[in-house]
Protein backbone atom coordinates (compact mmCIF):
# COMPACT_ATOMS: atom_id res chain seq x y z
CA UNK A 1 0.00 0.00 0.00
CA UNK A 2 1.36 3.37 -0.97
CA UNK A 3 2.19 5.54 2.37
CA UNK A 4 2.44 9.14 1.39
CA UNK A 5 3.69 9.59 5.22
CA UNK A 6 6.35 7.51 5.10
CA UNK A 7 10.15 10.42 5.56
CA UNK A 8 11.35 10.93 2.27
CA UNK A 9 15.07 12.24 3.30
CA UNK A 10 17.60 10.39 1.06
CA UNK A 11 17.86 9.58 -2.91
CA UNK A 12 16.96 5.77 -2.18
CA UNK A 13 13.87 7.38 0.24
CA UNK A 14 12.76 9.27 -3.23
CA UNK A 15 13.50 6.22 -5.47
CA UNK A 16 11.63 3.52 -3.41
CA UNK A 17 8.78 6.15 -3.55
CA UNK A 18 9.01 6.39 -6.95
CA UNK A 19 8.97 2.35 -7.31
CA UNK A 20 5.43 2.46 -4.94
CA UNK A 21 4.13 4.74 -6.95
CA UNK A 22 4.91 2.84 -9.47
CA UNK A 23 3.36 -0.65 -8.41
CA UNK A 24 -0.15 1.71 -7.10
CA UNK A 25 -0.44 2.98 -10.91
CA UNK A 26 -0.20 -0.29 -12.09
CA UNK A 27 -2.41 -2.08 -9.15
CA UNK A 28 -4.88 0.42 -8.82
CA UNK A 29 -5.40 2.74 -12.26
CA UNK A 30 -9.02 4.05 -10.98
CA UNK A 31 -7.30 5.72 -8.40
CA UNK A 32 -5.34 7.98 -10.87
CA UNK A 33 -6.34 10.92 -12.66
CA UNK A 34 -3.63 11.32 -15.29
CA UNK A 35 -3.81 8.16 -18.03
CA UNK A 36 0.23 8.43 -19.09
CA UNK A 37 3.16 9.96 -18.92
CA UNK A 38 2.73 12.60 -20.51
CA UNK A 39 -1.06 13.86 -18.34
CA UNK A 40 1.15 13.29 -15.16
CA UNK A 41 4.21 15.62 -16.67
CA UNK A 42 1.52 17.95 -17.12
CA UNK A 43 -0.11 17.72 -13.76
CA UNK A 44 3.16 17.84 -12.05
CA UNK A 45 4.16 20.81 -13.76
CA UNK A 46 0.81 22.55 -12.76
CA UNK A 47 0.92 21.39 -9.17
CA UNK A 48 4.34 22.49 -8.97
CA UNK A 49 3.34 25.78 -10.25
CA UNK A 50 0.82 26.41 -6.90
CA UNK A 51 2.07 28.10 -4.40
CA UNK A 52 1.24 25.07 -2.11
CA UNK A 53 1.88 27.52 1.51
CA UNK A 54 -1.06 25.47 2.64
CA UNK A 55 -0.72 22.10 1.91
CA UNK A 56 2.71 22.85 3.68
CA UNK A 57 1.27 24.59 6.47
CA UNK A 58 -0.32 21.30 7.14
CA UNK A 59 1.71 18.80 5.88
CA UNK A 60 4.70 20.23 6.66
CA UNK A 61 5.41 22.13 9.38
CA UNK A 62 7.80 23.87 10.10
CA UNK A 63 9.22 23.58 6.60
CA UNK A 64 9.86 26.21 3.61
CA UNK A 65 7.40 25.58 0.54
CA UNK A 66 10.19 27.04 -1.81
CA UNK A 67 12.89 24.94 -0.46
CA UNK A 68 13.63 21.85 -2.67
CA UNK A 69 13.79 18.49 -1.15
CA UNK A 70 13.36 15.09 -1.64
CA UNK A 71 10.06 15.10 -0.29
CA UNK A 72 9.49 18.02 -1.98
CA UNK A 73 9.65 16.38 -5.03
CA UNK A 74 7.39 13.24 -3.72
CA UNK A 75 5.03 16.07 -2.76
CA UNK A 76 4.57 17.06 -6.24
CA UNK A 77 4.45 13.56 -7.41
CA UNK A 78 1.66 12.47 -5.24
CA UNK A 79 -0.36 15.42 -5.67
CA UNK A 80 -0.30 15.04 -9.26
CA UNK A 81 -1.52 11.85 -8.74
CA UNK A 82 -4.98 13.78 -8.29
CA UNK A 83 -4.39 16.94 -9.20
CA UNK A 84 -7.39 18.43 -12.03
Amino acid sequence: MLRYDTPIETRADFANFLSQMADDFANNPEAWEPTDIADLLDRMASYAAQPLVTFTANMRAGQSAEQASWRRFADIIAGARVYE
